[in-house]
């Protein structure tokens, strides 16, 4: 209730209002009149007495609270401090803690707890996995061995092949030479041929014309012939000339056919019929013997002549013969040529194919080295890896689950 001073008659005095009913329900104002001095004195004495037991009992709740704490707080984080001891120094994850408070403390162990088991779970399933891991890495070890044999070996087989390709590319190279030689050889041969059968139509062409000289001249013996029946009419008178006449003829004849065609002996019938004519004119007997030996030379001259004449049919046969063979063998060289240059355009594809091939084994061979430096490196990397595993095994061995 408010604090006032009122008025009354013996003066004012310190009061205080207070609600209270009247008449019939009302409420109304009761002015209670009281000491203020000796009310604040009682209660600043209630108040010291008050702040002494409360001193008194926060000093005995203070003792009491360091027992309970020695005896709930602090064994407990004895038995925390002495089980993390032995997880950090011996890594024994088999300790437990054995507190069955729920407070704070209580709470603390109990996660402390779940932690330890979580870690030996851990424990057990790193050490699995370390395991597979170290296993794992020594087959890949292993396997890297083999791979790294079997690098070596494709390498190996790969310079074979590069120095084998090498070969081939070389022996390409002087095939395409020989092809392009051969192709050279078969072109002067085309043209050798084709000049050959114009030589030997050229040559048929002029036997042919001798042939028609050797059938003039069969005529013009002919002719000759048919005078000197005439005349041997006529040199019937000079009958005692015939046994000289008759033995210069025959030698005459006997030189026409040690001479052949040539005729050398010709001459000397002629010169010895000059000696006769003349001889003639001296003694007309010698004439029909001259004429006799003529006719016989003239006759030989005509056989001859037929012999020749058949020898140069014989002749042009043959050369028609050979101008045809020649004809097909210049055909054969032509198709040989062509032949050859499809050989020479096979051999430059080939050469070719060589070539990329050289190029591709280069290549492999190049590819196969980077393989090999990459091989060592992942060599490397699972020794590496090897040891950390044995570290991490080492590791986990030091603890006790």
């Amino acid at each position: 209730a408010p604090r006032k001073q009122i008025e009354t008659a013996a003066g004012r005095i310190n009061a205080i209002d207070v609600a209270a009913p009247i008449a019939h329900g009302t409420l109304g104002v009761v002015h209670v009149g009281m000491d203020w001095g000796s009310i604040e004195r009682t209660v600043q004495g209630l108040r010291r007495s008050m702040l002494l037991w409360s001193a008194g009992v926060a000093a005995i709740a203070i003792v009491a609270g360091f027992v309970l704490a020695a005896a709930i707080v602090v064994r407990p984080i004895r038995s925390l401090t002495r089980v993390t001891t032995d997880i950090a120094e011996h890594g024994d994850l088999t300790q437990r803690i054995e507190i069955d408070s729920t407070d704070e403390i209580g709470q603390l162990a109990a996660s402390f707890s779940r932690m330890v088991g979580r870690l030996s779970a851990i424990h057990g399933s790193l050490k699995k996995s370390a395991g597979v891991l170290n296993h794992s890495v020594v087959q890949l070890g292993s396997s890297t061995d083999e791979q790294e044999k079997a690098f070596g070996l494709q390498a190996a087989a790969l310079l074979q092949a590069q120095a084998t390709a090498q070969q081939i590319k070389d022996g390409s190279v002087r095939a395409l030479e020989r092809a392009g030689a051969v192709l050279k050889a078969a072109e002067r041969a085309a043209d050798l041929g084709r000049t050959g059968e114009t030589a030997i139509e050229t040559s048929f062409a002029g036997l042919s014309d001798i042939r028609g000289q050797v059938a003039q001249i069969a005529e013009q013996i002919g002719s000759l012939r048919t005078w000197i029946d005439q005349i041997g009419r006529i040199t019937e008178t000079v009958k005692d000339l015939a046994d000289q006449s008759n033995m210069l003829a025959l030698n005459a004849a006997i030189e026409a056919v040690r001479s052949g065609e040539h005729g050398k002996g010709f001459a000397v019938v002629a010169r010895e019929i000059r000696l006769l004519a003349d001889e003639s004119i001296r003694a007309t007997a010698r004439v029909r013997e001259v004429l006799g030996s003529l006719g016989s030379a003239i006759r030989a001259a005509v056989s001859l002549t037929e012999q020749g004449a058949q020898r140069m049919e014989a002749g042009l046969v043959q050369v028609r013969t050979s101008g045809e063979s020649f004809r097909e063998l210049s055909s054969s060289v032509a198709r040989t040529r062509d032949v050859v240059r499809d050989i020479a355009a096979a051999v430059d594809q080939q050469h070719a194919g060589i070539d990329a091939i050289f190029g591709a084994v280069t290549e492999v061979t190049a590819n196969m080295g980077q393989a090999q430096t990459r091989l060592s490196g992942t060599v490397s990397a699972t020794a590496e890896v090897k040891a950390v595993s044995n570290e991490i095994l080492a590791i986990l061995e030091s603890y006790r689950v």
